[in-house]
């Protein structure tokens, strides 16, 4: 697994809003992005992340064990698959394409935690990256 934290210069202020997305093969958060959510919580910044098994729920049990209280979880459907506890943001369509691009168009940062195997993260990687939005990846 690839691991880059990558801050742009004076980030400070500039980011409200961070995107999460990765592979739904993931079983354990890797170190680094342990403390990329650290930085996330202690700057107060609003994570969006999907409702997938893998990363998206591992990010949510992370979170909601450190009591962070600023997460949306995306989902289709009337009910997301995964969540803690978060609230919610139901996308209307009938692919779960469709709320990662949501998400990566509402977010001015995103963070990737990822195996080299999702096509879906790589995807948003891509769609974050057209956005001039800044990502983190691991």
């Amino acid at each position: 697994m690839v691991v880059l934290w990558l801050l742009p210069p004076h980030w400070e202020g500039l980011i409200k809003k961070v995107v999460v997305s990765g592979s739904r093969g993931v079983r354990v958060l890797p170190d680094a992005a342990r403390v990329a959510l650290r930085t996330i919580m202690q700057r107060e910044l609003e994570v969006l992340v999907g409702d997938a098994e893998g990363v998206d729920s591992l990010v949510q049990q992370y979170l909601q064990a450190a009591g962070y209280p600023h997460v949306i979880v995306y989902h289709i459907g009337p009910h997301p698959r995964h969540n803690c506890g978060f609230r919610t943001v139901a996308v209307t369509s009938a692919r779960y394409e469709a709320k990662d691009i949501v998400m990566c168009q509402a977010a001015e940062y995103g963070l990737a935690i990822w195996d080299g195997q999702s096509p879906g993260t790589r995807r948003n990687i891509q769609r974050v990256r057209r956005t001039q939005h800044r990502l983190a990846f691991f």
